[in-house]
Protein backbone atom coordinates (compact mmCIF):
# COMPACT_ATOMS: atom_id res chain seq x y z
CA UNK A 1 0.00 0.00 0.00
CA UNK A 2 1.36 3.43 -0.92
CA UNK A 3 0.68 6.55 1.19
CA UNK A 4 1.26 9.70 -0.86
CA UNK A 5 1.27 12.06 2.13
CA UNK A 6 4.29 10.31 3.63
CA UNK A 7 5.73 8.92 0.38
CA UNK A 8 5.80 5.54 2.09
CA UNK A 9 4.93 1.94 1.19
CA UNK A 10 3.51 -0.39 3.83
CA UNK A 11 2.03 -3.83 4.13
CA UNK A 12 -1.52 -3.89 5.45
CA UNK A 13 -4.05 -6.52 6.37
CA UNK A 14 -7.56 -5.21 5.87
CA UNK A 15 -11.05 -6.63 6.11
CA UNK A 16 -12.79 -4.90 3.19
CA UNK A 17 -16.28 -3.57 3.90
CA UNK A 18 -17.28 -1.56 0.86
CA UNK A 19 -15.99 -0.35 -2.50
CA UNK A 20 -16.90 3.27 -3.27
CA UNK A 21 -15.76 6.22 -5.35
CA UNK A 22 -14.25 9.45 -4.09
CA UNK A 23 -13.30 12.18 -6.57
CA UNK A 24 -13.65 9.60 -9.30
CA UNK A 25 -11.11 7.27 -7.67
CA UNK A 26 -12.19 3.82 -6.50
CA UNK A 27 -11.58 3.35 -2.79
CA UNK A 28 -12.16 0.50 -0.40
CA UNK A 29 -13.18 1.07 3.19
CA UNK A 30 -12.14 -1.70 5.51
CA UNK A 31 -10.92 -2.55 8.95
CA UNK A 32 -7.16 -1.94 9.05
CA UNK A 33 -5.35 -4.34 11.35
CA UNK A 34 -2.37 -1.95 11.57
CA UNK A 35 -4.40 1.09 12.68
CA UNK A 36 -7.07 -0.96 14.47
CA UNK A 37 -9.93 1.04 12.95
CA UNK A 38 -11.84 1.38 9.69
CA UNK A 39 -9.76 3.26 7.06
CA UNK A 40 -10.08 4.28 3.42
CA UNK A 41 -7.65 2.95 0.85
CA UNK A 42 -7.38 4.19 -2.72
CA UNK A 43 -7.44 1.16 -4.98
CA UNK A 44 -4.92 2.67 -7.42
CA UNK A 45 -2.37 2.88 -4.59
CA UNK A 46 -2.55 -0.84 -3.83
CA UNK A 47 0.59 -2.24 -5.49
CA UNK A 48 -0.19 -5.91 -4.85
CA UNK A 49 -2.64 -7.96 -2.87
CA UNK A 50 -3.01 -11.40 -1.46
CA UNK A 51 -6.36 -12.97 -0.74
CA UNK A 52 -6.23 -14.60 2.69
CA UNK A 53 -8.12 -17.74 3.63
CA UNK A 54 -9.55 -16.21 6.78
CA UNK A 55 -13.04 -14.75 6.60
CA UNK A 56 -14.53 -12.05 8.78
CA UNK A 57 -17.80 -10.53 9.87
CA UNK A 58 -18.20 -7.17 11.52
CA UNK A 59 -21.77 -6.66 12.70
CA UNK A 60 -20.72 -3.34 14.29
CA UNK A 61 -19.75 -1.64 11.02
CA UNK A 62 -22.54 0.75 10.07
CA UNK A 63 -21.99 2.05 6.56
CA UNK A 64 -24.38 4.98 6.95
CA UNK A 65 -22.85 6.06 10.26
CA UNK A 66 -19.32 5.72 8.86
CA UNK A 67 -20.00 8.01 5.92
CA UNK A 68 -22.19 10.48 7.85
CA UNK A 69 -19.30 12.63 9.16
CA UNK A 70 -17.03 12.32 6.12
CA UNK A 71 -16.17 15.54 4.32
CA UNK A 72 -15.48 14.79 0.67
CA UNK A 73 -13.16 11.82 1.12
CA UNK A 74 -11.37 12.14 4.46
CA UNK A 75 -12.86 9.86 7.07
CA UNK A 76 -10.31 9.94 9.90
CA UNK A 77 -10.35 12.01 13.02
CA UNK A 78 -12.90 13.08 15.60
CA UNK A 79 -16.22 14.62 14.50
CA UNK A 80 -15.63 18.37 14.80
CA UNK A 81 -17.93 21.38 14.47
CA UNK A 82 -16.72 23.53 11.57
CA UNK A 83 -17.76 27.06 10.59
CA UNK A 84 -16.58 28.71 7.37
CA UNK A 85 -17.57 32.24 6.32
CA UNK A 86 -17.90 32.92 2.59
CA UNK A 87 -18.03 36.42 1.11
CA UNK A 88 -20.96 37.63 -1.00
CA UNK A 89 -19.16 36.84 -4.28
CA UNK A 90 -18.41 33.24 -3.28
CA UNK A 91 -21.65 32.55 -1.35
CA UNK A 92 -23.79 31.66 -4.43
CA UNK A 93 -21.45 28.75 -5.22
CA UNK A 94 -21.84 27.45 -1.67
CA UNK A 95 -25.63 27.84 -1.65
CA UNK A 96 -26.10 25.90 -4.88
CA UNK A 97 -25.23 22.48 -3.50
CA UNK A 98 -25.22 20.32 -0.41
CA UNK A 99 -21.63 19.98 0.80
CA UNK A 100 -22.31 17.85 3.85
CA UNK A 101 -25.36 16.05 5.31
CA UNK A 102 -25.13 18.03 8.56
CA UNK A 103 -24.66 21.43 6.94
CA UNK A 104 -26.56 24.51 8.05
CA UNK A 105 -26.24 27.85 6.30
CA UNK A 106 -26.41 31.08 8.24
CA UNK A 107 -27.25 33.95 5.85
CA UNK A 108 -25.87 37.46 6.46
CA UNK A 109 -27.40 40.79 5.38
CA UNK A 110 -24.44 41.68 3.14
CA UNK A 111 -24.96 38.52 1.01
CA UNK A 112 -22.21 36.54 2.69
CA UNK A 113 -22.93 33.33 4.58
CA UNK A 114 -21.49 31.00 7.17
CA UNK A 115 -21.51 27.28 6.43
CA UNK A 116 -21.69 25.13 9.58
CA UNK A 117 -21.28 21.35 9.66
CA UNK A 118 -19.77 18.53 11.70
CA UNK A 119 -17.12 16.44 9.95
CA UNK A 120 -14.06 14.30 10.40
CA UNK A 121 -10.83 15.09 8.64
CA UNK A 122 -9.64 18.68 8.97
CA UNK A 123 -7.02 18.31 6.23
CA UNK A 124 -9.67 17.91 3.54
CA UNK A 125 -11.72 20.82 4.89
CA UNK A 126 -8.55 22.96 4.89
CA UNK A 127 -7.78 22.12 1.26
CA UNK A 128 -11.38 22.82 0.25
CA UNK A 129 -11.49 26.20 2.01
CA UNK A 130 -8.14 27.21 0.48
CA UNK A 131 -9.64 26.50 -2.95
CA UNK A 132 -11.95 29.51 -2.44
CA UNK A 133 -9.01 31.78 -1.61
CA UNK A 134 -9.91 35.16 -0.13
CA UNK A 135 -13.60 34.31 -0.56
CA UNK A 136 -13.50 31.95 2.44
CA UNK A 137 -12.44 32.30 6.06
CA UNK A 138 -12.37 29.47 8.59
CA UNK A 139 -14.10 30.62 11.77
CA UNK A 140 -13.77 27.43 13.81
CA UNK A 141 -12.39 25.17 15.16
CA UNK A 142 -9.24 27.00 16.33
CA UNK A 143 -6.93 24.16 15.25
CA UNK A 144 -8.23 24.45 11.68
CA UNK A 145 -7.71 28.23 11.77
CA UNK A 146 -4.07 27.59 12.77
CA UNK A 147 -3.62 25.02 10.00
CA UNK A 148 -4.83 27.59 7.45
CA UNK A 149 -2.57 30.30 8.89
CA UNK A 150 0.46 27.99 8.65
CA UNK A 151 -0.30 27.13 5.03
CA UNK A 152 -0.89 30.76 4.06
CA UNK A 153 2.35 31.80 5.77
CA UNK A 154 4.29 29.10 3.93
CA UNK A 155 2.65 30.09 0.64
CA UNK A 156 3.57 33.73 1.27
CA UNK A 157 7.18 32.68 1.84
CA UNK A 158 7.21 30.75 -1.44
CA UNK A 159 6.01 33.79 -3.37
CA UNK A 160 8.28 36.19 -1.48
CA UNK A 161 11.28 34.28 -2.83
CA UNK A 162 9.99 34.67 -6.38
CA UNK A 163 9.39 38.41 -6.05
CA UNK A 164 13.03 38.90 -4.88
CA UNK A 165 14.47 37.24 -7.98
Amino acid sequence: MYTAGRNFHSDRVIDPYILHFSRGNPSVTGYCHNRIEPRWFRVDRIKSLELLKETFEDPDFDREAHFADVFQHEAGGIPTAIAIWFDAVTAPYIRERRWHPSQQIEEHEDGSLTLNFVARGLQEVKRWALYYGKGARIESPPELVEMIKEDISAMYQHYSVISKQ
